[in-house]
C-alpha cells in the first residue's frame, strides 16, 4: 500500500520531473528487533548493525519502516523499554537514508490511511511543500518565510544548545536550512536532516554546539536583514525555550521590547536591529501547545445539546483576534468528535478531564508597521498553518507556520546524549 501510494504521489518509477524514481522492498532481518534499553549504549550498537547492513546512499533515500506492533517493545524486568524507533532513525540518516515508521498492528486507521499518511510525511522529510492554497485569498503567498528556533536539550556538560533556521521560497519551492554547524552553513531541508542526525550522533556534539552561541544567532540574525534587503520577506520567531534568555535573544521578551527599540544579540552585546529600508517583517508567535498561551477555548450553547442531549454542545469559534497590541488566531482541531463532548468546566477546576482543545497562536509584530502591516502578517502565517503536504483534509492545519512546523521537526533527527551515557 504504501508502493502505491508513493507511485501515485510521485506519478509512477521511472523519470519523474527530472528525477529518476526507484522504489525497492529490503528484508529488515534484526535491525528492527527490541532493544535492551534505548539509552546511548546500546543505540550505538544498533547503529553499528545499521551501518554494518547497508551501504551508505549517494541519491536522496527514503525508506518506509514497518515494524512489528508495541507489544513487541514492552519493557522486560527492570528496564525502560527498548522500541528502537529513535535510534533507527539516526541509524539510517547516518546511512544517507530518511526513514518513517508504520506499526500496522497498532494503528485504529485502515491500512490505507496508514499508507497515504506514511508516505506523505516522508515527502515532507524531503522538503516537499505545496504553496499555502487554502484561506490564502487576498495574501502574497510568492514572499518566502523563514522560521526560526534555538534548540535546546540535555543538562550539565551534555547540554547542547545552538540556533537554526528554516527557509521556504514559494518560487523556487527550495526549503533550505541554515545553521552554523551545517557545512558551508546552509543545506537542503533533506540533507540537513541527515547532517544533523551525523553531527549529534558523535558523542562530542555538546562540546562541538558551544560555538554555536548567542553570538552565532545575533550574525544569523544580521545576515537574513542584509540579504532581504528591499524584497519583502517574513521572519518567524518561536518565542519558546531559551531563545528569550540572556544568552540569546532577550529583545524579543514582552520586557526586551517595553526598554525600547528592537534589539539583536545577547546580553551585553545587543544592539538595535537596523530595519530602516529593508522590507523584512518579524513575527513572534506564542503556541499554546507550549504553555505560553491558553490552549482550549469552548462556549456552551444556550439551548440544544449534544446528540442525546446529556452534554451541551460548544459553539464553534475562530478567527483572528486582537488584544492589547497582540493577534490571537483561533482554531479548532477539524473533524474532532471530542469537540462536541467536551465537558463541563475548564482545566483548571477539573485538570485531569478530557476536553476539546483548539489551538491558539499568539502574534506580535516586532518590526516596524502599523496594524495593517501586522495583520497582513499574521493572515499570511496563518495561511502556512495549511500548506503542509501531510495535511490531506481541506480543512486541517498543523500547528505553526510551515517554516516553524519544518524547524520543529528538525528535532527528529538529533540525537540528545544523556549525561550518563557520556561516561
Amino acid at each position: 500500500m504504501a508502493r502505491a501510494e508513493i507511485s501515485r504521489f510521485l506519478g509512477g518509477e521511472g523519470a519523474v520531473d527530472g528525477f529518476e524514481v526507484e522504489i525497492d522492498n529490503i528484508p529488515a532481518n534484526d535491525l528492527l528487533n527490541r532493544m535492551e534499553n534505548t539509552g546511548d549504549s546500546q543505540a550505538k550498537i544498533r547503529w553499528r548493525k545499521v551501518a554494518a547492513a547497508l551501504p551508505e546512499a549517494t541519491d536522496p533515500t527514503a525508506c518506509i519502516v514497518v515494524l512489528p506492533g508495541a507489544e513487541s517493545y514492552k519493557p522486560k524486568g527492570k528496564d525502560d523499554g527498548g522500541d528502537p524507533k529513535r535510534a533507527l532513525r539516526i541509524a539510517f540518516a547516518k546511512t544517507g537514508r530518511l526513514t518513517q515508521f508504520i506499526e500496522p498492528e497498532d494503528s485504529k486507521d485502515s491500512p490505507e490511511i496508514r499508507a497515504r499518511v506514511a508516505v506523505r510525511d516522508l515527502m515532507r522529510q524531503l522538503g516537499f511543500v505545496p504553496e499555502p492554497a487554502r484561506n490564502s485569498r487576498g495574501i502574497d503567498t510568492s514572499i518566502p518565510a523563514i522560521g526560526l528556533k534555538v534548540y535546546n536539550s540535555g543538562n550539565g556538560k551534555a547540554r547542547a544548545s545552538f540556533p537554526y533556521c528554516v527557509r521556504q521560497d514559494m518560487r523556487s519551492g527550495a526549503v533550505t536550512v541554515y545553521c552554523p554547524l551545517l557545512p558551508d552553513g546552509s543545506l537542503p531541508y533533506w540533507r540537513a536532516l541527515i547532517e544533523f542526525a551525523r553531527l549529534s550522533g558523535s558523542e562530542g556534539f555538546p562540546d562541538s554546539c558551544k560555538r554555536a552561541n548567542g553570538m552565532a544567532l545575533k550574525r544569523m540574525l544580521h545576515g537574513i536583514v542584509r540579504a532581504t534587503g528591499d524584497r519583502p520577506e517574513l521572519l518567524l520567531v518561536n518565542s519558546y525555550g531559551r531563545i528569550r534568555q540572556r544568552d540569546w535573544w532577550p529583545g524579543i521578551s514582552d520586557s526586551g521590547l517595553e526598554s525600547g527599540p528592537l534589539s539583536y544579540g545577547p546580553t551585553g552585546y545587543e544592539e538595535p536591529l537596523g530595519l530602516a529600508g529593508s522590507k523584512l517583517r518579524i513575527l513572534r508567535i506564542r503556541s499554546g501547545l507550549n504553555g505560553e498561551v491558553p490552549d482550549w477555548f469552548t462556549d456552551e450553547v444556550a439551548a440544544g445539546g449534544a446528540d442525546d442531549g446529556t452534554v451541551p454542545n460548544r459553539r464553534d469559534k475562530q478567527g483572528l483576534f486582537k488584544m492589547d497590541g497582540y493577534f490571537l488566531a483561533l482554531a479548532p482541531r477539524p473533524g474532532d468528535a471530542q469537540y462536541k463532548w467536551s465537558a463541563r468546566g475548564s482545566k483548571y477546576d477539573s485538570p485531569t478531564a478530557a476536553f476539546c482543545e483548539k489551538t491558539i497562536n499568539e502574534y506580535c509584530l516586532l518590526s516596524p508597521g502599523g496594524e495593517a502591516e501586522a495583520l497582513a502578517s499574521v493572515k499570511y502565517a496563518e495561511a502556512l498553518r495549511g500548506c503542509m503536504v501531510q495535511l490531506y483534509k481541506n480543512d486541517m492545519r498543523v500547528n505553526l507556520p510551515a517554516p516553524l512546523h519544518l524547524a520543529e521537526q528538525v528535532e527528529e533527527y538529533i540525537w540528545d546524549w544523556k549525561l550518563t551515557g557520556r561516561r
